[in-house]
């Protein structure tokens, strides 16, 4: 592979890196000073194809800390349509910063985390392989 090609694996590998490590830090200050609330599953959206079928994100509401309907839709999508439409579900946003609301769940900060930090990593190691 030319060094194009390794630099292209290096730039993805690193930025793949720096979203983990910032969606790190972005989960640490929610769970130091998150506003935590109840939402609840209204629908999912499609949010593209992958080999024919479709994959869905869970669109949830949950009422801020002043009361205010929001609605958001899961960073995370998947193949099925979880958590089922109608289920309670845990919200946590920074104090005064509604749009940054995803689930408190450990699912989604597992596969969150593992995807940044796990693509990062395989990029990183074939970049490092090639050279």
């Amino acid at each position: 592979m030319s060094g194009l090609g390794e630099t292209i694996l290096v730039a993805g590998g690193l930025l793949a890196v720096g979203g983990g490590l910032r969606e790190s830090w972005v989960l640490w200050r929610m769970r130091r000073s998150g506003v935590r609330a109840d939402g609840v599953v209204l629908r999912h959206e499609v949010t593209g194809h992958n080999d024919g079928h479709a994959t869905y994100a869970p669109v949830v509401a949950y009422d801020d800390e002043h009361g205010s309907r929001r609605e958001f839709r899961s960073r995370l999508s998947g193949s099925g349509r979880k958590p089922a439409e109608g289920s309670r579900v845990r919200v946590v946003h920074l104090p005064g910063r509604p749009e940054t609301a995803r689930l408190d769940t450990l699912h989604y900060k597992v596969t969150t985390l593992s995807l940044l930090f796990g693509v990062g990593a395989v990029f990183l190691a074939v970049a490092l392989y090639l050279w």
